[in-house]
């Protein structure tokens, strides 16, 4: 262990050419090659979250088609408003 005294250096690389910036480096490269690749959770998520989408839209649009008939109330003044 030093408690004091001066030194002199020299440095041979800095960043991406040092040791931890090539291992990042390969980090990256795996990364990416990853990100093509979907698990089977990611695979189920994304069946999941379509199967969601439809039957939240299928929801909308039926609460709107029954709907339809109050659009003429006179409460709303117009059609358009009604809607």
């Amino acid at each position: 262990m030093v408690t004091a005294g001066s030194a002199l250096a020299i440095v041979t690389s800095t960043g991406m050419y040092t040791q931890i910036g090539k291992i990042q480096k390969g980090v990256a490269i795996a990364k990416q090659s990853m990100d093509n690749i979907k698990t089977p959770l990611g695979q189920q998520l994304d069946e999941f979250g379509n199967t969601l989408t439809q039957i939240i839209g299928v929801i909308c649009i039926t609460v709107w088609l029954i709907s339809i008939p109050k659009f003429q109330d006179s409460t709303f003044g117009s059609t358009l408003e009604g809607a």
